[in-house]
């Protein structure tokens, strides 16, 4: 098998991919994905992989999937209101209003971001802002 071929079992019904970064999940495209090398933009990821696979694909923020496993399997089971908060490669979250995950309308809702600045003297520091919505769309 070459690097680039994927195996692909005879029984997969369907991937799921949970990408950091703002993704459009009605569409199935990787809007921004600021930790590739290349800052993926408008990429049909789900397209992509299904043309590979043969399998229905569905696309997702990373900390959206997180804050639906907290919703579903963990310290959120039974609560209507949650928000999940994730620091890592950037900083994320998943926001559920009435039982239902909150994407607004662009899928920046829940991203907070950042910004690292690095100073003449070698010393760095990171801008953190929010990014606010003003719809109600949801999954």
């Amino acid at each position: 098998m070459r690097h680039n071929e994927i195996l692909i079992h005879k029984n997969l019904c369907a991937v799921g991919i949970a990408a950091a970064g703002v993704v459009d999940i009605k569409k199935g495209v990787c809007k921004f994905l600021p930790n590739c090398p290349t800052k993926w933009g408008d990429i049909p990821l789900t397209k992509k992989v299904e043309e590979r696979t043969g399998s229905r694909v569905f696309l997702i923020n990373d900390v959206w999937a997180m804050t639906l496993g907290e919703k579903t399997f963990g310290a959120g089971k039974g609560v209507k209101n949650l928000i999940r908060m994730a620091l890592g490669t950037g900083i994320g979250g998943g926001i559920v209003i009435d039982g239902k995950l909150y994407f607004a309308k662009e899928g920046f809702a829940g991203e907070i971001g950042h910004q690292a600045i690095e100073l003449h003297d070698n010393t760095s520091f990171i801008l953190v802002g929010t990014i606010l919505v003003d719809d109600k769309s949801t999954v």
